[in-house]
């Protein structure tokens, strides 16, 4: 298990005083913005507070509805002042300090998951000032995030689902610098506890899933390679590997299942069918797949898009159909007809989507605010570039270091990937804020990576 030095416990600690003034301060300087529920996320948790039913209330009575992922909602309901359906409320105050606490508490992981996964780097002592300097870095990216500052100014489930993303992200780490011969039950416990935070990830931003299934599928190739790296592995070093690997396999997917299987059966109960997404993910397909855009695309790569026709046509289009289910199925019909109908163009738009999703800056604020956002983003990419070329040149000679580099590689992908396909923009990159931000403090690091440094496999 990782062992922290007096000194990087006091800068921690540092660090979450001043993330959580600096998300406060945030926060209570557009308070305006926290009153705001552009997805009905405060109507949910008051209605699932009042009536113990996750749906919204309708002048016919509370309707169910599976068009949310339910963590973010679940969380916001602990936070409701207990009363009568319609003098139910969601205090400013109570939201405002859960959210700087999340955000807080998601710049003090990243220092943590920096600090452990270097520790392969080297011991000395003047690594180790520079592995807590660069420890507190990574952290202060994570704090000042022009994306995360903003989306915890909002109801929205970005600043959950980013603190759970680094949670994952430690846990991993520290499972993964357990020596290969520790006993089979502690780590089984330990993979099993990594399932159910990918679990709730899932039910917080459902494209944890994508990342999930990558992160296992290349837990297993790098398992694979480790056990036949050394010149003449013996059957026990073969098996220790392998083992390792199935474990965190078998641990994971038992956790995940557990934490969806119940939403997924309420939602069977519900609507007729097994689900542990949303029925929101039709829509959002659509609204990245549909011939308004697609035209959009052909005579311009912009952001600004006029959405009117599309949601006009949309309007019409679902106005004989009735339940959430039967608008998802639907939406997913007109977008697998427009995908086969111009294959061309649906290539065309994964890359714009693409290109969207890790715009520099945002294309709704002024002139200075665009060039500050630009520079900042310009900047973190450079470095983040940089420290992915650093670990490129480990990748053969320090095996060791795999499941950290893929812990890396694997959120980015994973959130590209989807977003290549679903609606993108600069606010669903949030959960890669953390992995950019390590990565961009890696190419200070005044040392080469010695394979035999440290036990373990991080």
């Amino acid at each position: 298990m990782p062992v922290y030095p007096n000194s990087f416990r006091l800068w921690c600690t540092l660090l979450f005083i001043a993330a959580f003034a600096l998300r406060c301060s945030a926060i209570f300087l557009s308070s305006d913005a926290l009153t705001d529920d552009p997805d009905a996320y405060r109507a949910l948790a008051i209605t699932w507070r009042t009536t113990g039913t996750f749906g919204l209330t309708h002048s016919s009575g509370v309707r169910p509805t599976a068009f949310r992922p339910p963590l973010y909602p679940a969380t916001l309901a602990l936070l409701v002042r207990r009363g009568s359906s319609p003098d139910a409320e969601l205090p400013f105050n109570s939201v405002a300090l859960l959210h700087a606490a999340l955000g807080a508490l998601t710049s003090l992981g990243t220092a943590i998951c920096f600090y452990i996964w270097t520790g392969r780097w080297g011991s000395d002592s003047r690594l180790s000032r520079w592995r807590i300097i660069l420890s507190l870095s990574a952290g202060l990216w994570v704090t000042l995030d022009p994306i995360l500052v903003r989306q915890s100014q909002l109801i929205m489930t970005e600043t959950l689902a980013t603190f759970l993303t680094v949670l994952t992200m430690l846990g991993i780490l520290v499972r993964s610098s357990l020596p290969i011969s520790t006993s089979v039950t502690w780590p089984f416990v330990f993979d099993l506890s990594l399932g159910i935070l990918f679990g709730l990830q899932s039910l917080c931003r459902p494209t944890a899933i994508a990342w999930l299934l990558l992160w296992l599928a290349g837990v297993a190739l790098i398992s694979l390679s480790n056990a036949e790296r050394s010149e003449n592995p013996s059957r026990i070093e073969r098996f220790d590997n392998l083992r390792g690997g199935m474990s965190m396999i078998l641990g994971c997917l038992t956790g995940w299942i557990l934490v969806l299987l119940p939403w997924g059966l309420r939602n069977m109960d519900q609507s007729g069918v097994f689900r542990v997404t949303t029925t929101h993910g039709g829509y959002t397909l659509l609204l990245a797949n549909n011939p308004s855009l697609y035209d959009h695309f052909q005579t311009s790569w912009s952001r600004s898009w006029d959405e009117a026709p599309f949601f006009e046509k949309w309007a019409i289009q679902k106005a004989n159909v009735r339940g959430e289910q039967s608008e998802d199925e639907l939406a997913q019909s007109i977008v697998w007809h427009t995908i086969r109908n111009r294959p061309a163009e649906f290539a065309r738009a994964c890359v714009i989507r693409i290109g969207w999703l890790w715009a520099l800056w945002p294309n709704q604020s002024n002139t200075m605010v665009q060039l500050g956002i630009g520079i900042w983003y310009g900047i973190l990419y450079l470095l983040a570039l940089i420290g992915c070329y650093r670990l490129l040149g480990n990748w053969k000679r320090a095996p060791s270091t795999r499941h950290g580099t893929w812990l890396m590689a694997s959120i980015l992908l994973s959130v590209t990937l989807v977003h290549s396909v679903y609606w993108s923009n600069m606010r669903m990159r949030s959960v890669c804020v953390p992995s950019l931000a390590i990565l961009a403090s890696l190419p200070f690091l005044p040392t080469r990576l010695n394979e035999n440094t440290t036990p373990g496999r991080s």
